[in-house]
């Protein structure tokens, strides 16, 4: 493996960098309108762009659309293709297989190894998640990057937690490393700390804890990292995995083929990559994010990122509502089809409400979260034709 070494300067940074999306994820928290031939990543569930379309917008601005590579599944590739005119169908890196996150990322990584090398950094990026990208937000990203290419350092961005919620993984947050010049004089320049533990999705009283001590963050999903550190520590904390990545790395000859690459990920194990790898990392960093975000993780989360309506409801197509209220209501329109029959609510409170043309779901907000039950359910029964 070639050295590594520090690059120097901490802005060096858009000129190194590759944006990585992970766009492989099914969404079942979504269904019906999430299916898996149009997962959640496809749609429009706030304003007129698709999440996916967002994510590349925030990437291409970063590096350069040349840069911004996406990583999903092959039967999805058409669909993200053609979803992204601006994309370059060269960048799509297609699994085999769902192996999770720490196999997804490293075969990212061994892709954009031979197009760029092993010090180039690795942003990694959502696809499905909210973000106020504004200026503070690509600050933050900039720090970031930073701090990886100017260090050996795996690198994640957190967020304050507003609220005790035991679906996030948690970063406890441990000294103030050290800060330039610059930053110094600025107080709005993003803050970096070391991390010292993960805490992965924790019960609620140890939620409230950590929201009260003020010491934890969110863990976004956000992680940096020059390529050839992230390969270090996967060959000192994964090295099975690290071995597989071997033929597929920098020097390897050519890209394998379909089969090839799918008896390589059938012999991986299914790990993600907060586990796998950056919980077990002694040089693991936070950079702290002060800008919107929103883990659109279910139908309740839209309370979160949709305006309320008139009747106090959060809406998406015709609704109509009488003494209704705190109720959610997706009424899809499909691209081709008719308008959409209007939606009655009367009398109810705390439901989620979704129509689609082949199905409706009915839920209460408190239970939203367990929608995937309703996935495995109809797996359970064959019935693909509503997967």
């Amino acid at each position: 493996m070639a050295n590594i070494s520090p690059q120097s300067a901490k802005h060096k940074v858009l000129a190194d960098a590759d944006v990585v999306i992970m766009a492989g994820g099914s969404g079942e928290r979504f269904w019906p309108v999430s299916r898996h031939k149009k997962p959640k990543q496809l749609l429009r569930l706030y304003g007129e762009k698709t999440l996916i379309e967002q994510a590349f917008d925030r990437g291409a601005r970063l590096v350069g659309k040349e840069r911004v590579y996406i990583v999903a599944g092959e039967r999805l590739r058409a669909a993200i293709v053609n979803a992204l005119p601006r994309f370059e169908a060269a960048n799509y890196i297609a699994e085999p297989m769902a192996r999770n996150t720490t196999a997804c990322l490293a075969l990212a990584a061994s892709f954009i190894e031979r197009e760029s090398g092993n010090e180039t950094v690795m942003a990694v990026l959502t696809a499905d998640h909210l973000i106020e990208d504004g200026d503070m937000f690509y600050e933050t990203l900039k720090t970031a990057i930073g701090r990886a290419a100017s260090t050996y350092d795996l690198v994640a961005i957190g967020m304050r937690p507003t609220t005790p919620d035991t679906g996030f993984g948690y970063l406890e947050l441990g000294e103030v490393l050290s800060e330039t010049e610059e930053d110094k004089a600025s107080a709005s320049a993003p803050k970096i700390n070391r991390i010292a533990r993960f805490t992965e999705k924790p019960d609620l009283e140890t939620a409230e804890g950590f929201v009260r001590g003020g010491k934890h963050l969110w863990n976004s999903g956000m992680f940096f990292w020059r390529i050839g550190v992230f390969f270090q520590a996967l060959d000192r904390y994964q090295p099975a995995m690290a071995r597989e990545m071997t033929g597929l790395r920098a020097g390897a000859g050519d890209w394998p083929s379909g089969d090839s690459l799918r008896a390589i990920f059938e012999r991986l194990e299914s790990l993600p990559v907060d586990k796998a790898v950056m919980e077990k990392a002694d040089r693991v960093s936070a950079v702290v994010g002060e800008f919107g975000w929103e883990d659109v993780g279910s139908w309740d989360s839209l309370s979160r990122v949709l305006k309320r309506d008139d009747s106090e409801n959060w809406s998406v197509g015709p609704t109509i509502a009488i003494d209704a209220t705190d109720n959610i209501i997706y009424n899809e329109h499909c691209d081709g089809e008719p308008q959409p029959p209007e939606i009655v609510l009367y009398g109810v409170e705390g439901l989620v409400v979704v129509r689609t043309p082949g199905a409706i779901m009915i839920t209460t907000r408190a239970r939203a979260q367990d929608v995937k039950k309703t996935v495995s359910h109809i797996k359970s029964t064959g019935r693909d034709d509503l997967l």
